[in-house]
């Protein structure tokens, strides 16, 4: 059991690893002020507030403020989890080394990710749309077209003109938008590329007026979605009423954080399964993508309808 111990450990934190260099939501992560994990998805958060500036006085010295400390306890919204087995002979007629780590590899790229994502900005999203004013929404991608250097700019300076210029600013964008973007002329004197981690993981991103731009599958872009349960269904999907999430513009910290609790990943060998001959690893995950009622101003957002044709033979035959 010692083994199975160490093995689950080990493929757990490389699971975590992965997970941190394909999720694009997360450079949302921020673990300040995050106090504690409590366990079964719960989380305690620490909000400072500080009073200001006050005169100076050569006789009393310095006005006394307070700071004061204000802890919150939230439940992540989202409790997931996924079980799979594979047959030992299955694994064995492959000829694949260490099986399962590649096959986790590829749950974690192809379905934990693109759902983190899914979930953390089609909620971010409903922030903006809840607020007055911080959604621009055009009809369709048409709109879009020789369009989206503008209309960016036009959230930076929204959001700016909230939280202030020096504050560093990330702009989420589906592909539709990003492909417009790089083909835009206006953007040859602007774009700069830096160096930017993700994970363990140094990689370059576009920057324009100092905003780092995050291009996000456009499947990860839309906003609204079911999260199926696993009874039947599994996985998630975007809701018939959705539309694309174009631009998603806010402060990198401090506006929508995402917090996980990454569950002890189990993985069990063969000779561990009571039941059968199987591998099996055992996925468990909470997280959510919390945002502080003072920060919901702070969010803006560009959307865009899906393009309808008309028909030339509008019979349909």
């Amino acid at each position: 059991m010692a083994n199975t111990f160490t093995k689950s450990a080990a493929f757990g934190k490389a699971l975590d690893m992965r997970l941190a260099i394909k999720s694009e939501a997360e450079i949302l992560r921020d673990d300040f002020m995050v106090s504690e994990f409590r366990g079964n998805g719960k989380v305690t958060l620490t909000d400072a507030t500080i009073t200001g500036l006050g005169n100076y006085s050569s006789s009393a010295g310095y006005p006394v403020g307070a700071v004061t400390l204000t802890q919150t306890d939230y439940t992540l919204a989202m409790d997931r989890a996924h079980k799979f087995n594979v047959n030992r002979f299955d694994a064995e007629k492959t000829g694949v080394d260490n099986l399962m780590k590649q096959l986790g590899v590829i749950f974690v790229d192809e379905q934990v990710a693109p759902e983190i994502d899914a979930y953390v900005f089609s909620k971010t999203y409903s922030v903006a749309k809840s607020m007055t004013g911080q959604v621009i929404e055009k009809t369709d991608e048409d709109a879009i077209a020789n369009n989206s250097y503008k209309l960016l700019n036009q959230l930076f300076t929204n959001c700016w003109s909230v939280v202030g210029f020096e504050t560093e600013l990330v702009a989420f964008v589906d592909f539709k938008v990003f492909t417009d973007l790089m083909n835009t002329t206006e953007i040859t004197r602007r774009l700069q590329v830096e160096n930017f981690k993700r994970g363990e993981m140094d990689t370059k991103v576009n920057v324009i007026n100092g905003v780092k731009i995050i291009p996000v599958p456009d499947a990860r872009m839309k906003t609204t979605y079911d999260f199926n349960s696993g009874e039947t269904t599994f996985g998630f999907a975007k809701k018939s009423s959705a539309i694309n999430i174009g631009a998603l513009v806010l402060p990198r910290k401090r506006s929508v954080q995402l917090v996980k609790e990454q569950c002890y990943t189990k993985y069990f060998a063969p000779q561990d399964d009571q039941n059968g001959d199987n591998h099996q690893t055992l996925y468990h995950l909470h997280y959510d993508g919390l945002v502080r009622k003072s920060r919901k101003n702070t969010i803006f957002a560009l959307t865009y309808g899906n393009k309808t044709t008309t028909p030339s033979n509008q019979s349909g035959t």
